[in-house]
């Protein structure tokens, strides 16, 4: 399931909330790979909005350390 999960185009969106520090570690990882699948190969389809908002959200979650969200 994860791997399908992987291949879905709004997946990275999706990774941010999977980030919180509400869940345990081994979900956190899979969520900065899934984020880091999909900026790879989908950063040339998402709009200046979308990749502005990805910027921003990543910035955000390094400047908070562990204490994301």
């Amino acid at each position: 399931y994860c791997e399908e999960f992987k291949n879905n185009p709004r997946a990275a969106f999706f990774a941010f909330h999977l980030l919180q520090n509400k869940y345990d570690a081994p979900v956190r990882h899979f969520a900065l790979h899934l984020l880091e699948t999909r900026t790879k190969s989908d950063w040339h389809l998402y709009t200046e909005q979308q990749r502005d908002g990805i910027r921003k959200s990543v910035l955000n979650f390094i400047a908070g350390g562990l204490n994301y969200y």
